[in-house]
């Protein structure tokens, strides 16, 4: 309850320092209808997605995908990373104006974005290159153990994500984020000396405090509090 207590308190911190630009919808009608076009285009996509998995698996074309990415490379780890991409970018395309529309045109439509189309989609491109550096690893590591151990590559695969998502928390603040935000530490003294004393009521060394400008995308209400590592560094 003490350290709940003290994180309210570095929010309010944040929010009354104004760190935290807040713009809420017009009306909450707006607000029901973007959610009710955001969750009907989820719908779509999800079974669209499963409808054409189906298809490709049932019709051969799973098999003729395969086939191909054997006679690219006979090493069996490569194949399936032929096989991977080339699904993947069919996906990509075939799906892309869900992609527009609910992360590009609704936003817009309903006042909640600030970046331009150019803007968008550079910030997609690197989604999906942190994307293929991350989870391509993790697909060929789950394959060698559906290879090496076949009872039990289900127990060793879900070490493999504990793990990894550790080390991801540990390197998403200096390593992650910076693909997007720019870091800047706080330039207000007084606020960062009330932050320090609550640290150290919390039992912790705080090591600085830093902000990002999520306005740059969105114009929408995101409060956010998030403290990595020891020291801790307070975002």
């Amino acid at each position: 309850m003490k350290s709940e207590g003290i994180c309210c308190e570095f929010l309010f911190l944040l929010l009354r320092g104004q760190l935290c630009k807040i713009k809420d919808m017009n009306t909450e009608s707006n607000a029901k209808d973007y959610q009710r076009i955001k969750l009907g285009l989820s719908l779509t996509e999800t079974v669209l997605s499963f409808l054409l998995l189906a298809g490709f698996v049932f019709t051969g074309y799973s098999a003729k995908l395969r086939d191909l990415a054997a006679q690219i490379h006979a090493n069996a780890f490569v194949q399936l990373i032929v096989f991977v991409v080339i699904l993947g970018a069919g996906f990509l395309i075939l799906f892309s104006p869900f992609s527009i529309v609910s992360g590009f045109w609704l936003e817009h439509r309903f006042n909640l974005s600030n970046q331009r189309f150019c803007a968008w989609l550079w910030e997609q491109a690197k989604r999906l290159f942190l994307a293929f550096v991350l989870l391509i690893p993790l697909l060929l590591l789950a394959y060698y153990f559906l290879r090496s151990f076949p009872q039990s590559w289900w127990f060793w695969t879900a070490v493999a994500l504990f793990v990894f998502s550790v080390l991801i928390g540990k390197i998403a603040p200096t390593v992650i984020f910076p693909f997007f935000y720019k870091f800047e530490p706080i330039s207000d003294d007084t606020l960062l000396e009330r932050m320090k004393r609550l640290a150290q009521k919390g039992n912790f060394l705080l090591t600085g405090v830093y902000r990002f400008n999520m306005s740059k995308t969105t114009k929408r209400p995101m409060p956010l509090l998030r403290v990595w590592g020891n020291p801790a560094a307070l975002f």
